[in-house]
């Protein structure tokens, strides 16, 4: 028996293919860290970009707050070029910032100044997965995800060459803590974070995690009201769900052991890892640190403005837009703390 549904007009693509792959822009907002090493650098994690996306505005990078910790002496951002090559953007005495309400929370945020040579694109901020769009677009255990970040394997390349692992959202509850090591302390301490499997390694950490969001239609099977209903899913739109920390490492066993020649101290990867909520990266951009960064860029690039243009800046009270404040943008998406935070 025919169904009678109506899904909306058609949308044909020359090569067809279904939409789960992540687009090539999203992918552009990733970038690798590590000591400055020459002229590149000793990679030690993966960093995202993030902006408002309006034209001008302050650009963040965002990586882990252990991989941010242990960047001592002249550190560096390796960013591809137009060119299609790579070259390092010196981050001397960066000034990150932490979240200060939750130090167990591993983020860390400065102000980058991206330079014009780089083919980057820094993921908008109003596509983050916060709470609030958490619960209204129904996101949850089984959605895909993808971490994008830093594969060590495969490192000494002409260019950024980021890696998208691909897994699901294993578990979202945030209210109960996750026992962790911290990797500077070595102390077991417990944090709130998302559960997602997939198969990223070491030099992961700081990589954003994309989930898909899937939009389900109720197909009824007849014009009969007491008829059953078919459901379908087609992919939907991408938002950031966080960042990822860590993978969750076990001992391996002893068959692993002897076949992979690993040493006794070894632990691997179950295939589940650690995502801070992208929740969390928007408090560390409401940090006060992170608005005495964003005032000073903003001062500066007036100052600078006004010697190219003749003009006098505005002061702070004549253009309230001076400090760029997110507030616009991030109180629509207030966090409300999940059951046994204290705020």
């Amino acid at each position: 028996m025919p169904l009678d549904y109506v899904l909306g007009i058609p949308i044909c693509e020359k090569r067809g293919g279904c939409k789960v792959r992540l687009a090539d822009s999203v992918q552009k907002c990733v970038v690798f860290l590590g000591p400055e090493q020459g002229d590149d650098i000793e990679l030690a994690g993966t960093g995202f970009l993030i902006s408002k996306g309006e034209p001008g505005s302050a650009v963040y990078l965002v990586t882990a707050a252990h991989v941010a910790k242990q960047l001592a002496g002249p550190i560096g951002v390796r960013l591809n070029t137009h060119e299609g090559q790579f070259r390092v953007q010196p981050l001397s005495q960066a000034e990150w910032v932490y979240h200060r309400h939750y130090p167990e929370v591993d983020v860390a945020a400065v102000l980058f100044d991206v330079p014009k040579w780089a083919d980057v694109r820094p993921y908008n901020i109003g596509k983050f997965a916060t709470q609030f769009k958490m619960a209204t677009k129904d996101f949850g255990p089984g959605d895909f995800a993808y971490v994008v970040g830093l594969y060590r394997l495969l490192k000494d390349t002409g260019r950024n060459i980021p890696l998208v692992h691909t897994g699901h959202i294993a578990a979202t509850a945030l209210d109960h803590p996750v026992p962790v090591t911290d990797p500077i302390t070595k102390r077991a301490v417990s944090t709130r974070a998302y559960l997602v499997e997939s198969r990223a390694i070491s030099g992961a950490s700081g990589s954003p995690v994309f989930v898909r969001r899937s939009v389900k239609h109720l197909i009824p099977e007849s014009i009969d009201a007491n008829a059953n209903k078919l459901r379908v899913s087609t992919p939907g739109s991408v938002w950031l769900l966080g960042m990822w920390q860590s993978s969750w490492p076990l001992e391996p066993d002893q068959a692993l052991i002897e076949g992979a020649g690993l040493g006794p101290n070894v632990k691997v990867s179950v295939g589940i890892g650690l995502v801070i909520p992208s929740q969390y990266i928007i408090d560390v951009l409401l940090m006060p640190g992170i608005r005495d960064q964003r005032d000073e860029w903003l001062g500066a690039r007036a100052v600078q403005v006004a010697a190219t243009t003749d003009a006098v800046p505005a002061t702070k009270a004549d253009n309230p837009r001076h400090r760029e404040d997110f507030n616009s943008l991030l109180h629509a998406a207030a966090r409300k703390p999940p059951q046994g935070d204290q705020t």
